[in-house]
């Protein structure tokens, strides 16, 4: 079986721990990925591009689950600490909402069946950051990769992560950098 591995050489990503960069970078040598068999295959459609225009109405649910990473094991360090003021997390998602309407930056959502109330929910965020140099055309900064504690270890961010990856490379952004704090 293929486990996505194609027999030509073509641009892939490949994860670098470092304790201050992560990094991501295209090269075209094989990189290891975990098989897919690994990861509960909790049925659920691919990731998706948040569009301002359709999804506005999912601020409150990003917003929702910042703070709950935020606050609950595993205590994400994440743009805001305790006590969370809601109204400044909800025009701070309503910004890169403004970024995403203004080509500068892409948020991926995964959307899934809530195991508890059996309704849609978002389960998960990432945000792919487009800085705008000429210098660096070929680079993005994947941020807020956020799933909410009842989602981890089901595959969401697998399923993120391939999107922005998918995005990043349509795009020629095949150095991927994020922070890691």
């Amino acid at each position: 079986m293929n486990r996505g591995f194609s027999a030509k050489k073509e641009p892939r990503f490949e994860y670098i721990s470092h304790p201050i960069l992560s990094t991501f970078f295209c090269t075209c040598c094989s990189v290891k990925r975990f098989p897919t068999q690994i990861y509960s295959q909790s049925k659920m459609d691919e990731a998706i591009l948040y569009d301002p225009q359709v999804h506005s109405h999912l601020i409150p649910s990003l917003v929702a689950i910042h703070v709950a990473c935020i606050t609950q094991p595993t205590y994400t360090i994440a743009t805001f600490l305790p006590p969370l003021d809601q109204s400044v997390m909800q025009n701070w998602w309503e910004d890169r909402a403004k970024e995403v309407a203004s080509g500068n930056r892409h948020i991926i959502m995964q959307v899934a069946t809530s195991l508890t109330t059996g309704k849609e929910e978002v389960a998960g965020v990432v945000m792919l950051d487009k800085p705008q140099s000429q210098t660096v055309p070929h680079t993005a900064w994947v941020e807020k990769l956020l799933v909410l504690p009842e989602w981890r270890r089901k595959g969401v961010t697998k399923r993120m992560m391939l999107k922005l990856e998918e995005i990043a490379k349509g795009e020629g952004r095949t150095l991927l950098v994020s922070l890691e704090l």
